[in-house]
Formats: structure tokens, C-alpha cells, sequence
């Protein structure tokens, strides 16, 4: 079992269905959510100095408002090096470049 996964998808539905099926299938204490990229940061941020609340697992869309997925990656980088989570990135985008 998971301690925690972070969504980072600005499509509500999308998030709805990947938390109820994560539920059911009790893979995860824990579920954060949020709808784009600086969000999820904020929220890394403040989960920094509390590592048990740090998420094992980030599912990160990449086409989001004000902050996309690969801007996401490349500040997590510079800013967050302290959390060890796993990032899954997923995109239903048709372009070659973005796959």
C-alpha cells in the first residue's frame, strides 16, 4: 500500500475517477489533489519538512493552466530535491512531441 499520491490534473472528473478508483481498491491512505502545477509545488512545499506526509507517488498531467507538466518537473527539480515521490506523467495529447 501506498502512504500517499498526489493528482495534478485541472480536469475535475479526470481527478474524481482516479481517487474513486484508488479508494476502492485501498491502494492509498492518502489523497491530495490539486488542479495545476503551482498548486502542487505549494503543496510540496509545505509537506517538505513533514516527510510523512510527503507523496510516494505524483500523477502529473501535462497540459494544465498556468503551470504545465514539464514546468512542473523542471522547478521540482530545483526546489523540492528533499522528497523522493515517484512522478507518472500522463497526457491523452495526440502529439508525437508531447508523448
Amino acid at each position: 500500500m501506498v502512504k500517499s499520491i498526489l493528482l495534478i490534473d485541472d480536469d475535475f472528473a479526470t481527478n474524481y475517477l482516479h481517487q474513486l478508483m484508488l479508494e476502492q481498491l485501498k491502494m492509498v491512505k492518502n489523497i491530495f489533489i490539486v488542479d495545476n502545477g503551482k498548486q502542487a509545488l505549494d503543496i510540496l512545499f509545505d509537506k517538505q519538512n513533514k516527510p510523512k506526509l510527503v507523496p510516494d507517488l505524483i500523477l502529473l498531467y501535462l497540459n494544465m493552466p498556468l503551470m504545465d507538466g514539464w514546468s512542473f518537473i523542471n522547478e521540482y527539480k530545483k526546489y523540492v530535491p528533499a522528497t523522493k515521490s515517484n512522478i507518472i506523467m500522463i497526457t491523452s495529447s495526440l502529439n508525437p512531441k508531447d508523448q
